[in-house]
């Protein structure tokens, strides 16, 4: 345009952003214009949040050609960003002369930098995958949560019109890394099979053992729930958020949990389900119990 050739307003030459897995996303930017810029700040949301923005001043020497660089923590400050998660963001520079360019909009996907990812997708769900023979294993995940956004979206009263992102490793040892800081500390015995991250419509699922297939069905309704609750997910009480994941996923079974808790008369009333704690056993009766509930809802009065 005019306004580039006679050098009266600010412009952007080159953006990049980069993945700096797993402590975050990096951005540079490189600006020039007619007077020194002294101000620059990168807007950033996670997409799926709503309007949960934050910005960070971006670092750079003053002049009228600049480059400068900003970074978004993961794992600090329970600032944690899950491999999958979309975040939109744009540039607001300033300069002394009072000028403004505020950058058009981008949308990057943070990734774990560490491998090269492909992808396999079917409408708004995608499947990130690496390493050799892992292709077959993707297709099958995308059918499984497919066949569970067909079974599940009628019953929630949705369908989702905007990413849901599936991360899988066939290593745990490369998993680890991703996950959020508070589940490293769970014991080896409770291995993180997969997580949800509800807010940000992206879930990493372990593929190696023959697990994956049950719990990829139960963690990708909790995405499909929150797709359903919005900003009031984390008021959806956990018998029954966890009711609906379980009865999702016809792979495993809390029954017998459910079983000995009737038996032995320690069955919890649902409004003390609102969370759960207590022993595994504990956990796994309010599994079974949210799934018992939601089957006898749908049983008795339909999806409605």
């Amino acid at each position: 345009s005019d306004s580039y050739a006679d050098g009266n307003e600010i412009y952007g030459l080159q953006q990049t952003t980069k993945s700096d897995f797993p402590n975050g996303i990096k951005f540079h930017v490189e600006v020039k214009g007619p007077d020194t810029i002294d101000d620059i700040r990168v807007y950033f949301r996670k997409i799926g949040q709503v309007g949960d923005s934050g910005y960070r001043i971006v670092d750079f020497e003053d002049g009228n050609h600049i480059y400068g660089e900003s970074e978004i923590l993961s794992n600090k400050d329970n600032q944690y960003i899950a491999p999958g998660t979309r975040i939109e963001y744009h540039y607001d520079i300033r300069d002394v002369a009072g000028r403004v360019l505020k950058t058009e909009p981008q949308v990057y996907t943070y990734l774990d930098n560490r491998f090269d990812w492909e992808t396999v997708t079917d409408g708004v769900i995608t499947v990130f995958y690496f390493g050799a023979g892992s292709l077959e294993k993707a297709e099958q995940i995308l059918e499984i949560c497919r066949t569970t956004l067909d079974q599940m979206g009628p019953i929630l009263g949705i369908e989702p019109a905007h990413p849901l992102h599936i991360v899988t490793y066939q290593e745990y040892s490369d998993m680890e890394l991703a996950l959020p800081f508070r589940s490293k500390t769970v014991s080896e015995s409770l291995r993180t099979q997969g997580i949800a991250f509800a807010d940000e419509r992206s879930l990493i699922i372990y593929t190696s053992n023959n697990s994956f297939v049950g719990t990829t069905k139960h963690e990708f309704t909790h995405l499909l729930v929150g797709d359903a609750a919005g900003r009031a997910y984390n008021r959806v009480p956990l018998w029954l958020n966890e009711g609906l994941a379980e009865y999702a996923n016809n792979e495993g079974s809390y029954q017998s949990y459910l079983n000995s808790a009737i038996q032995n008369g320690d069955l919890l009333p649902l409004w003390q389900r609102e969370t759960f704690s207590g022993t595994p056993r504990d956990m796994m009766i309010g599994y079974g119990q949210g799934e018992s509930v939601v089957q006898f809802m749908i049983d008795e009065y339909g999806t409605e």
